[in-house]
């Protein structure tokens, strides 16, 4: 429990990084997507993590990537996200498994804020070096995604060992570096840090 708190307070640091004082590379706005995105990302952190609330948790991960969205998108991306989250609503409704319902919404939202981000990359609506830390950032994300899902299906099945294990232990060694490169990523480096 211990090492949580350390990996917690690393996430607090990169939304202190991510809401001072400095000159943004694409402007105010981005800036402010970025903080309220990395404030969410703290949040569902301290659900997660610390309170390990998982419904709550994911379910203010949403509200993380729709600020991605914004950031990356903008209106027209945003106007997505309905779609996004009607199959899992259905789900929900059929299931009644509130946390598989939340988490297919929270999958949903990702792959829409990643495809905001590469559209976004493509239109180069960043400097050369934002956009390597946003795309580094987005997609050391994903791996961590990526390795939480590998985890939580082998500890279901009660076959956790192996794979499952480095699964485990890859999660905070992609998601840390993660949320530092989309701390970063709105620092104007043309002029530095102000």
């Amino acid at each position: 429990m211990e090492n949580n708190y350390v990996k917690f307070v690393i996430v607090i640091i990169c939304f202190i990084i991510a809401v001072s004082p400095k000159k943004s590379a694409s402007g105010k706005r981005d800036a402010v997507l970025l903080a309220a995105a990395l404030g969410f990302t703290l949040a569902a952190d301290f659900f997660l993590v610390l309170a390990q609330n998982y419904r709550i948790g994911i379910l203010v991960f949403c509200f993380a990537h729709l600020a991605y969205i914004l950031r990356f998108g903008g209106k027209k991306m945003l106007a997505f996200a309905p779609i996004a989250i009607f199959a899992p609503a259905v789900y929900f409704a059929v299931s009644h498994n509130a946390l598989n319902g939340i988490a297919l919404i929270y999958a949903q939202l990702f792959i829409l804020s990643y495809t905001s981000m590469v559209i976004s990359i493509k239109k180069r609506k960043y400097p050369f070096e934002n956009n390597v830390l946003i795309v580094a950032g987005m997609t050391l994300f994903v791996l961590c995604d990526i390795s939480v899902l590998i985890w939580n299906l082998s500890e279901g099945s009660g076959n956790a060992h192996g794979f499952a294990i480095i699964a485990f232990n890859a999660i905070w060694l992609f998601y840390v570096p993660a949320q530092i490169c989309l701390a970063m990523s709105a620092i104007d480096f043309r002029t530095g840090i102000q």
